[in-house]
């Protein structure tokens, strides 16, 4: 996230807000987890890119085609009276 921030000169909170999208919406999914004590990154996998793991290619996944909007309630019309 770190190289997100100043690649794109955004703060922590921001990048963390699209991290979190980008991976509801299946563009992005978290390939290795990252570890505070022995100073590893998470690692993430771009579902559109076929990606080189060690046992070949992995092909693009494409999660996001999945991904639908949630729908919203439609708006309350009023019941009061027309005086």
């Amino acid at each position: 996230m770190n190289e997100a921030v100043k690649a794109l000169g955004i703060s922590k909170g921001t990048a963390q807000r699209a991290f979190v999208e980008l991976q509801e919406k299946g563009f992005i999914v978290l390939q290795s987890q990252g570890n505070w004590y022995h100073r590893r990154a998470h690692e993430w996998r771009l579902t559109t890119k076929r990606t080189q793991v060690a046992t070949g290619v992995q092909l693009a996944t494409n999660e996001w085609r999945h991904w639908r909007p949630q729908k919203q309630d439609a708006p309350q019309q009023s019941t009061r009276d027309a005086s």
